[in-house]
């Protein structure tokens, strides 16, 4: 977030919340771009926007690609309070890719050209450091204590 952009609120602690109890469906999952999460700028706004989900939903979970044309890993958030697979964050690369070709009826003759089951597993292994970050973040972003990209 920009301090001089609107969208500074689809970050809040109330945006969530809203989401969670009046917008998200039983069992759905929320997921938000968080900022950059590369070992030098991850405590920028992607740990205060982990911490603001796990204080707004039951369930949140950190993950990163690779982006090219941002020049670091892209950090995202998915959170929730129920849902039909909770554990994905944690499935089996094998798991993924049967999942995958159930749901896509031509993966064998046209697979997806950036993801499968490894791919899958590699976004939710964060770098000690920033899973580390995670844990220690205290801030919660609300409307009366935004946090901003410096």
């Amino acid at each position: 977030p920009i301090e001089c952009g609107p969208g500074i609120a689809l970050y809040f602690k109330e945006f969530y919340e809203e989401i969670a109890r009046t917008r998200l469906s039983d069992g759905g999952v929320f997921a938000t771009q968080s900022g950059a999460c590369g070992l030098i700028n991850y405590h920028e706004v992607f740990t205060t926007i982990h911490s603001t989900c796990r204080a707004s939903f039951q369930h949140a979970y950190g993950f990163c690609v690779d982006i090219p044309s941002y020049g670091c890993p892209w950090g995202f958030n998915m959170a929730y309070n129920t849902c039909a697979y909770p554990d994905a964050p944690n499935w089996e690369p094998s798991e993924v890719d049967k999942r995958l070709k159930e749901a896509l009826k031509d993966y064998d003759t046209k697979p997806l050209a950036s993801y499968d089951g490894i791919t899958h597993r590699s976004m939710f292994a964060l770098h000690k450091s920033v899973r580390q970050g995670l844990e220690k973040e205290t801030r919660v972003m609300t409307k009366d204590t935004p946090v901003f990209l410096t």
